[in-house]
């Protein structure tokens, strides 16, 4: 029996290869001009909202200064308003290292892929070194708030008076205890209108409530109550500490996250269409198209991350730690996003490639005496079916006839799983006689010299796992050929 099939393989040619790194190199450079006008944009923001939420937590808290004073003993209003002017200080200071921070972040991600020296498929590692940067700026920022914080608890500390100091005018305790009451009462809510405490220290204030309801459901001798709102108003007092604290945790880890989205997002928007330029023509590739639909759902998860970012009730729907979350879910999409750009790049050029390699077997058979299969006006010669009609993902195929001894000789160019070399599968068939193994050894070393007089260095001739015995129907239509999903047919067949 004649053996009818046979392959070998093909390695891309080393100039395609070249060339998909001279693409890269300039996809680098738009990553790198895309990320330079998205950073300063996203910095500019993130300062601006700095700004507001600055003026946002001095407004609330010369509130509570104004309101308390109204409402409460003129010395326990004075203890709230130098407590919360020292807490006003540290916070502004806050916010104005948050915006070094920013400046620091940018320019760290504006240099991210200085040192690629042109390997985009460095990228991805270059990143995952970076997020862990990121990720240590952001504690650092986060360990600095919280020790500024603890220097201004002593402070804190040093202004706090004794209930009894502060009521001393009093000498009859049991007036002392109700008045004592009625100020801790306004104080909690006073301290409650002006600052998200409900968002930021909510265990803090549902102790605090359960507390204040007891005592005042209690029959304690005015001693006691006295001594239990003394400790209740310190517990209120750092419950607002605690609310600015973790607020200006919130405000900083959102405006980071916020930025590192933008410089994100920036490039992969602007990179659904690449572009690919060689000599004097510029084509424009469609990233999707070219990784099979992966990198729209990339871009969808980013708008979406966006929109949850962007919500006006931020401060009531997104923790610290889920901002936290994003963060780094970001950083996984970029590597991705990036990723897939380099992977639609050489898909498109390898593509290109086996074409030209195809046309260039064609060209050598014609030569030989062969023609192009003719089958009802359409020539034979074509992309594979794959997701689509004619899918240029996949291989490429040509039908070639002897119109002298009938012989038809199929070659097919496919990609091998690797995505680095080819597979030239090779049909030869007679449907007039039998093919001899001599004639069929013949055939396809006359491909394998034309190939190599080509420029091209193919590999062995190799037998196929099923011995190459039998004739395979698929291989002698092009019609079936480019049908859709007919690579995927092939390849379970070969």
């Amino acid at each position: 029996m004649s053996r009818h099939h046979k392959n070998l393989t093909l390695d891309a040619m080393n100039d395609t290869w070249d060339e998909i790194g001279k693409q890269s190199r300039k996809l680098e450079q738009r990553i790198i001009e895309a990320r330079a006008a998205a950073i300063e944009d996203a910095v500019r923001i993130a300062k601006e909202k700095i700004a507001q939420a600055q003026r946002e937590n001095e407004r609330r808290m010369a509130n509570a200064i104004r309101d308390l004073e109204d409402k409460t003993n003129k010395r326990l209003a004075d203890l709230n308003r130098r407590h919360t002017e020292n807490l006003q200080r540290v916070a502004n200071q806050i916010y104005d290292e948050m915006n070094q921070g920013f400046d620091d972040l940018s320019k760290v991600l504006e240099n991210e892929v200085d040192n690629l020296n042109g390997r985009i498929d460095d990228m991805a590692k270059w990143v995952k070194s970076n997020l862990a940067k990121v990720d240590e700026n952001i504690r650092q920022l986060q360990r600095d708030t919280n020790q500024r914080f603890n220097q201004q608890q002593q402070q804190i500390d040093s202004l706090q008076l004794s209930i009894r100091e502060i009521y001393d005018r009093y000498h009859d305790e049991a007036t002392m205890a109700r008045d004592v009451a009625k100020d801790m009462t306004t104080l909690l809510q006073v301290v409650c209108e002006n600052h998200p405490v409900k968002r930021y220290a909510p265990a803090e204030l549902s102790e605090i409530q359960a507390h204040i309801s007891d005592l005042l459901n209690s029959n304690y001798p005015a001693a006691s109550i006295i001594a239990v709102a003394d400790g209740i108003i310190r517990d209120i007092l750092k419950m607002k500490e605690k609310t600015i604290l973790e607020k200006t945790k919130h405000d900083q880890m959102l405006q980071q996250t916020k930025i590192r989205l933008t410089a994100v997002l920036e490039v992969i928007a602007a990179n659904t269409n690449l572009t690919i330029e060689h000599d004097d023509d510029t084509a424009s590739i469609a990233t999707d198209y070219w990784t099979d639909d992966a990198y729209t759902p990339i871009l969808k998860k980013m708008q979406d991350i966006e929109r949850q970012l962007s919500t006006e009730e931020i401060d009531y729907l997104l923790s610290v730690e889920q901002i936290a979350d994003l963060l780094k879910a970001v950083e996984s999409l970029n590597i991705e996003g990036i990723g897939l750009m380099q992977k639609a790049i050489s898909k498109a050029m390898q593509s290109q490639d086996r074409a030209e390699i195809t046309l260039d077997i064609v060209n050598a058979m014609i030569r030989q005496g062969y023609v192009v299969k003719d089958e009802n006006g359409t020539d034979a010669f074509d992309y594979m079916g794959g997701r689509e009609e004619s899918d240029q993902r996949e291989g490429v195929f040509a039908i070639l006839q002897n119109p002298n001894t009938g012989e038809e000789i199929t070659v097919l160019l496919r990609p091998n799983a690797d995505d680095k070399t080819n597979c030239l599968d090779i049909h030869i068939d007679n449907p007039h006689q039998p093919i001899t193994e001599q004639q069929l050894r013949r055939s396809m070393e006359r491909v394998r010299e034309e190939m190599q007089h080509s420029g091209y260095n193919p590999g062995p001739i190799e037998v196929p796992a099923d011995g190459g015995n039998q004739v395979i129907p698929q291989m002698q239509s092009g019609a079936q050929m480019r049908k859709k999903g007919a690579a995927q047919k092939l390849r379970t067949s070969l």
